[in-house]
C-alpha cells in the first residue's frame, strides 16, 4: 500500500507553490535557479554522487580523471535539477515554446511508425530530460501513453501524473497496467517506455559497459508477440531550455523461432546502441541510479607487497574465489588483477599509515595524493583501478585497502589481523588465523588454524617437476627432508653459533638415517647465516639442493621441495611456511633456534598446532630425537574445512 503522510502532503503543496513561481519566471531564469539549488544542497546528495562516481569509473576506467568525473557528476546533478524545473513547468509549455526550443531529427521515422497502426513502442533511456519526450509527442499531435513505475508516495505520484497529463500523456503503471499497454499496441497505438532499467534478480543477463547485469525482457517479449515496432528515441539538452531529439531507425528483433534467444539478442543489440548514445552525452545519463545493483561481473583486486608470505595469503583468497566460481550460477565471471605496491621508502610507508587514518573519510576522487607515498607507477595504477572486491594481507596494506574501498564503494577483505587503527571491524571480511585474538561478536570474520595458501595438487605437481628438472634430482622414492630457513622478524633473530650447531646436528641425522636434504633460505635470512649455510652444506653428500634466496631462485621452489619430501623442517619465525607444510600433509618439525624474542602470536600459533598434533617443536639438543618421533604426527586435511568456511564467507560478499 502506498503511503500518504503529513510530510508527503506538505511536500506536494510546496511543489505546487514552487511550480507557480517557476512558471512565472522566464525559462532561462527558472533553469538557472534549479542549478543553483542543486549546488546549494549538493552535500545532501553525497550518497548519490558517490554512486555516480563509481559508475563512471567502472564504465570508463581511466578515460576520465578523478577531477573530470567530479565535474561531470556536478553537470549531471545540474541537469537533473533542470529536468525537475521543466517538469514543474509542463503546463506552461505551448506550441511556440516547443518550436523555439526543440529540434527533432528524423521525425518522419516516428510519424511513419505511428501511422502504420501496427503498434509502436517508443523506447528511450534516462538521457537528457526523458520526461520531455511525452511533451514532444503531444505537440506532434500524438499524445503518448507511457509505462511508468508507480511512486511509493501516492500524492506525489498523483501530482507527477497530473503534470504528465497536461499534454495528454497517460501513465500506464507497471504490473497490472501492462495489460493496458498490450491493448494499446494491439489497437495500433504508440506507447513510451524507459529502456535502460535494471531487470532485478530475475532479469535477462546482458553486458552493459563491459559488465554483466540484468535487464527486463518483458518489453521485447511483448514487441515480438504483438508484432509491434520498436523505435529507439534519444533526447539531449543542448544548453539551457534547448533540446534535440533523435529518432532512431526501427529496431528489428531476430525471428529464429527461439523466443527467449531472440529477445536476449534484441536486448544485447539495444544496449550496444544505448552505450554509443551515452558515450556521446556522458554527462546527461542517470549515473546516480544503481544500475549495476545486480551485477555478475566481479572485478577482484589483489594487493601485494614485498612480503612473500603476505602475497601467498592474498593469492590464496583469490584461489578460493576461483574454487567458488565453479559452484556459482554460470552468469558469474571474476576479473582478477594483482597489483604489486611499491612505497617510495620505509619512511613513506610508515608516514602513509598515519596519514591514511585521517584521510580515509575524504579519499574518494582524491587518490592523486598517493603519489606522495608510492612509486609513480604504483600510484597511477592505484588511482585508476576499479574494483568490486579488494584483497590484502598484513597491516602495511590495510590502510590502502580501505582507501580503495572508499574510492570504489567496494568490499574489502583482510588476511591476518590488521593493526590499530585499521582493525578487522573496518573490513567486510577478515580471514584471521586462530592465534590472532579477535574482538568478541565480530561479524564478517573467519578464523583459520593455518594461514591461507594457494597450494593445490596441480601447483604441487608442476612445482615438483620443475624443481626436479632444474636441480637434476633423482626420481621419487628417496627419503627427503625439506629445510626452510627464515630470518629476522622484529626483535627475533637466529644467532650464528646455535645455528651452526643446529646445522651440524641436522647433517648428522640426515647422513645416518639415509635422508636427502633440500635446503632454502629466505629473503629475510641474515647474510651471515646464509654464508654459514653455504659453508656447512655445499658439497655435503646429503645435501642435494641448496638455494640461497637472495642469490638465486627457482620458481615455486618451496612448493617443489614440499612435494618431493616427507618431512619439513621450518624455523619458528615463518608462520606461512609452517602453514604450507601442514597443508601439504608433511611431517612438520618447527626449529626452535632463535633468541627467544618471537611475538606472542607466533607462540600461540605453535601451541595451537601442537595441541592438534600437527607439528613437533625441537631445539638444538633434541633435534635428532624429535626428527625420529615426527613420523608419529597425524596427517589431517585442515585445509578442506578452512576452504569451505572461507568460500561461504566469500559467497556472502557477492
Amino acid at each position: 500500500m502506498r503511503s500518504k503522510g503529513v510530510g508527503e502532503i506538505i511536500v506536494v503543496y510546496f511543489l505546487r507553490l514552487l511550480a507557480i513561481m517557476l512558471r512565472a519566471m522566464p525559462a532561462g531564469w527558472a533553469l538557472a535557479l534549479g542549478c543553483g539549488v542543486s549546488r546549494l544542497i549538493g552535500w545532501a546528495l553525497s550518497k548519490r554522487k558517490a554512486i555516480a562516481y563509481v559508475n563512471l569509473k567502472a564504465a570508463y576506467g581511466n578515460r576520465f580523471s578523478a577531477r573530470e568525473r567530479r565535474r561531470m557528476i556536478q553537470r549531471v546533478m545540474d541537469r537533473l535539477a533542470q529536468n525537475v524545473v521543466e517538469i514543474l513547468r509542463f503546463p506552461k509549455i505551448d506550441q511556440a515554446y516547443f518550436k523555439k526550443h526543440v529540434v527533432i531529427e528524423h521525425v518522419e521515422r516516428y510519424e511513419s511508425a505511428a501511422d502504420a497502426k501496427k503498434g509502436a513502442i517508443l523506447i528511450t533511456p534516462h538521457l537528457g530530460n526523458w520526461e520531455f519526450i511525452q511533451v514532444v509527442s503531444a505537440f506532434l499531435g500524438r499524445p503518448l501513453p507511457i509505462l511508468a513505475r508507480r511512486q511509493r508516495h501516492s500524492q506525489l505520484d498523483d501530482y507527477l501524473n497530473e503534470l504528465r497529463s497536461s499534454h495528454g500523456a497517460r501513465a500506464i503503471h507497471r504490473g497490472g497496467g501492462v495489460r493496458d499497454l498490450i491493448r494499446v499496441l494491439k489497437e495500433g497505438g504508440t506507447v513510451g517506455v524507459l529502456g535502460d532499467l535494471s531487470g532485478g534478480r530475475d532479469g535477462e543477463v546482458i553486458r552493459f559497459f563491459g559488465r554483466k547485469t540484468t535487464a527486463p525482457s518483458g518489453l521485447f517479449t511483448i514487441a515480438r508477440r504483438t508484432g509491434s515496432t520498436l523505435l529507439p528515441c534519444f533526447i539531449a539538452r543542448e544548453h539551457g531550455p534547448y533540446h534535440r531529439v533523435y529518432v532512431g531507425e526501427t529496431f528489428p528483433l531476430p525471428q529464429t523461432g527461439d523466443e527467449r534467444e531472440d529477445v536476449r539478442k534484441g536486448l544485447e543489440a539495444y544496449y550496444r546502441l544505448l552505450e554509443t548514445w551515452i558515450d556521446r552525452f556522458p554527462d546527461q545519463w542517470l549515473w546516480v541510479y544503481k544500475r549495476w545493483k545486480y551485477c555478475y561481473t566481479k572485478r577482484i583486486l589483489v594487493l601485494t607487497d614485498d612480503r612473500a608470505g603476505h602475497t601467498s595469503q592474498s593469492e590464496a583468497i583469490r584461489f578460493e574465489f576461483e574454487r567458488l566460481r565453479t559452484a556459482l550460477p554460470p552468469e558469474y565471471e571474476f576479473e582478477f588483477r594483482t597489483l604489486q605496491v611499491e612505497f617510495r621508502s620505509r619512511w613513506h610507508q610508515k608516514l602513509f599509515y598515519v596519514f591514511a587514518a585521517c584521510f580515509l573519510p575524504f579519499a574518494r576522487s582524491r587518490l592523486a595524493v598517493l603519489k606522495w607515498f608510492f612509486q609513480p607507477e604504483s600510484a597511477k595504477a592505484l588511482e585508476d583501478v576499479h574494483a568490486d572486491i579488494i584483497i590484502s594481507a598484513g597491516s602495511a596494506l590495510a590502510p590502502l585497502n580501505l582507501l580503495l574501498k572508499e574510492e570504489n564503494l567496494a568490499r574489502s577483505i583482510a588476511v591476518m589481523k590488521p593493526s590499530f587503527p585499521f582493525g578487522p571491524h573496518r573490513f567486510d571480511l577478515a580471514v584471521v588465523p586462530a592465534h590472532d585474538i579477535l574482538p568478541k561478536g565480530l561479524a564478517g570474520a573467519v578464523q583459520t588454524v593455518i594461514s591461507p595458501s594457494r597450494i593445490d595438487d596441480v601447483l604441487l605437481e608442476a612445482s615438483r617437476e620443475n624443481l626436479r628438472r632444474a636441480a637434476s634430482l633423482s626420481p621419487d622414492g628417496a627419503n627427503r627432508i625439506s629445510v626452510f630457513i627464515g630470518g629476522r622478524a622484529k626483535a627475533f633473530r637466529i644467532e650464528p653459533e646455535p645455528f651452526r650447531q643446529w646445522l651440524s646436528e641436522l647433517k648428522s641425522y640426515a647422513q645416518n638415517s639415509g635422508y636427502e636434504l633440500l635446503v632454502t633460505t629466505s629473503r629475510r635470512t641474515d647474510p651471515e647465516l646464509s654464508e654459514l649455510v653455504k659453508s656447512e652444506l655445499t658439497g655435503h653428500p646429503s645435501c642435494k639442493l641448496l638455494i640461497i634466496a637472495n642469490e638465486s631462485n627457482i620458481e615455486h621452489a618451496a612448493y617443489g621441495m614440499l612435494a618431493l619430501s616427507q618431512i619439513a623442517v621450518v624455523t619458528e619465525d615463518s608462520i606461512s611456511m609452517i602453514s604450507d607444510a601442514v597443508r601439504t600433509h608433511k611431517r612438520v618439525l618447527v626449529a626452535n633456534i632463535g633468541n627467544g624474542k618471537l611475538s606472542k602470536k607466533h607462540k600461540r600459533f605453535h601451541d595451537t598446532l601442537m595441541s592438534q598434533a600437527l607439528i613437533q617443536v625441537a631445539g638444538v639438543a633434541d633435534l635428532k630425537q624429535k626428527l625420529a618421533l615426527v613420523s608419529e604426527l597425524k596427517s589431517q586435511d585442515v585445509d578442506k574445512v578452512q576452504s569451505r568456511n572461507i568460500q561461504e564467507a566469500l559467497r556472502k560478499l557477492l
